[in-house]
């Protein structure tokens, strides 16, 4: 062998002599870079995981917020529907039942003054017809419950479908209006 062939080994002694003694830099170039890359790794795993939690959380929020949104235009317009309209055909109570020749359903003779007998032909076909008044009054997607107090002593005359019973989401309008010249409250509520 000539001297040059031992130079490599020699410098190759020399380095891991230096190395052993004073943990430099040189010595521990590829220990370094694949903790580096692992670290990175996990850090970046750490934040992609925190926005993918954030961004559930806040996509959960909105759409609650949203069909509770829903579920309060839906009420007011059935409460807008009882209220103001007579229904279409103008003469629905006088049908033999609530059926789908019936395309709206309105409580009123004018605005805001109430008819008894819409009012009992909708309690009397209660139970048979539930889901079509619901569909006819825009809450298809949603349970609903009418009711007809007396505006001073809150006594109840009327009550049409199903209430709310627990922790449901529930959105309650309250309107007034008068029913055989007397004021009432009128509470529809819309619930899921």
């Amino acid at each position: 062998m000539t001297l040059q062939d031992w130079k490599p080994k020699i410098r190759n002694q020399k380095l891991e002599t230096r190395c052993r003694k004073r943990k430099t830099e040189n010595c521990m170039k590829g220990q370094i870079w694949s903790m580096d890359l692992i670290s990175a790794a996990t850090v970046l795993a750490i934040i992609i995981l925190f926005f993918i939690l954030m961004w559930n959380n806040l996509s959960i929020r909105w759409n609650s917020s949203n069909e509770y949104r829903q579920m309060q235009t839906d009420a007011l317009f059935a409460s807008e529907a009882i209220m103001v309209t007579s229904g279409e055909p103008n003469s629905w109570e006088t049908k033999i039942s609530i059926d789908e020749s019936i395309d709206a359903i309105g409580l009123a003779n004018e605005r805001n003054e109430l008819s008894a007998a819409k009012i009992e032909k909708l309690i009397f076909e209660s139970p048979v017809d539930y889901d079509i008044v619901r569909y006819r009054l825009g809450v298809q997607k949603y349970e609903l419950g009418i009711r007809i107090e007396d505006f001073e002593t809150n006594q109840t005359y009327y009550e049409f479908g199903i209430f709310a019973t627990g922790t449901e989401n529930v959105v309650v309008i309250e309107r007034l209006g008068i029913l055989n010249d007397s004021v009432v409250k009128i509470f529809v509520e819309v619930w899921k």
